[in-house]
């Protein structure tokens, strides 16, 4: 397991000892153990509230093998782990769950969004792969094509991903056939963190059976081009701008 360290700040109100508390740490800990890691250090104090807690993990790489965003090359073809826009789904479910009707989904689909929200799963397992073939990674915390955009702007090429490719859960395949319009959300909602990578193409089938190997599921969304932006072509080939969709810290 890569060792981590955790320092946490937690405020909370001021009120006595509740259940959701017990079932926090009881979590961490969980976490913890299932992760290899440790909780050390910390600060406590009391507010009014509401409850914030901070969360810093360090952990290491083998020296000389960190792969950064910045290594996109031309041709390089994207890969991206898991599915994309459960998460972003997730999150409506839990502000109206009348939208599962809308949606047509069943109470498995419901419950699997809603997972994908509250517990994402780091695919940690894929980094022996991306180490030895992929020329940059990162993951998707705010949005698919923001993210591609970043990688794309800090390696100065361009990407095309394909609507066609994007992996999808059968949850949200149910819910986009019913709704189309929530291709924008599940290309820009975030919260998803699954891995991003560019793997140059000679590598490609290399790195598709590491992943295989290591029991991480991974598809091959796009391309990587000359040029600056990123752009999703539609199902009929149009052109779809949504550099600037996905969350925006500042």
């Amino acid at each position: 397991a890569v060792p981590l360290a955790y320092q946490m700040a937690l405020s909370f109100p001021e009120a006595p000892r509740h259940d959701w508390m017990i079932e926090f740490a009881s979590g961490l800990d969980a976490a913890q153990s299932a992760f290899g890691i440790g909780l050390l250090g910390g600060d406590t104090d009391r507010r009014p509230g509401p409850i914030t807690i901070t969360i810093t993990a360090f952990g290491h790489v083998p020296k000389g093998t960190m792969v950064l965003r910045s290594g996109a090359q031309a041709g390089d073809t994207i890969f991206m782990s898991g599915t994309l826009g459960d998460s972003a789904l997730g999150l409506k479910l839990r502000h109206a769950r009348v939208l599962a009707g809308v949606w047509g989904l069943v109470a498995a689909a419901v419950a699997h969004l809603l997972c994908r929200y509250v517990r994402p799963q780091p695919w940690l397992a894929l980094g022996a792969a991306l180490r030895e073939y992929a020329s940059a990674s990162m993951d998707v915390s705010d949005g698919l094509m923001k993210d591609l955009g970043r990688m794309c702007r800090a390696s100065h090429v361009a990407a095309r991903v394909f609507r066609s490719e994007l992996p999808l859960s059968d949850a949200a395949g149910a819910a986009l056939s019913a709704v189309p319009p929530l291709i924008a959300s599940i290309v820009a909602g975030g919260d998803d963190y699954e891995i991003l990578c560019t793997v140059p193409v000679v590598r490609a089938a290399a790195f598709l059976a590491a992943a295989q190997k290591a029991g991480v599921p991974v598809r091959a969304i796009g391309t990587i081009m000359p040029g600056d932006g990123c752009v999703l072509e539609g199902l009929q080939g149009e052109g779809l701008q949504t550099d600037v969709a996905g969350w925006d810290h500042f």
